[in-house]
């Protein structure tokens, strides 16, 4: 919660009341409710997590192409790992 509204007393709060209002409702619904609104949840993460991966893709495409130009010249050294 920190990192997205800070730490002060009335975002403490808000977390406080949304959380004691979640609470109060998964008592109330069925198991099947919660299961499903729960799957709905997480499935809108998924859209904008793809959302995220396909705005971030030409980023990462050009820092992997400047990180293997420094492996050829010599600039970075691959990292080895040990075997026993």
């Amino acid at each position: 919660m920190d990192l997205l509204f800070g730490r002060s007393p009335a975002s403490e709060r808000i977390h406080q009341a949304v959380f004691c209002v979640f609470v109060v409702i998964g008592s109330v619904l069925t198991l099947g409710s919660v299961l499903s609104f729960a799957d709905a949840v997480l499935s809108l993460l998924a859209l904008f997590n793809v959302a995220g991966l396909h705005l971030l893709a030409p980023v990462v495409k050009r820092e992997v192409v400047a990180h293997r130009e420094k492996l050829r010249t010599g600039e970075v050294v691959e990292a080895t790992t040990k075997t026993s």
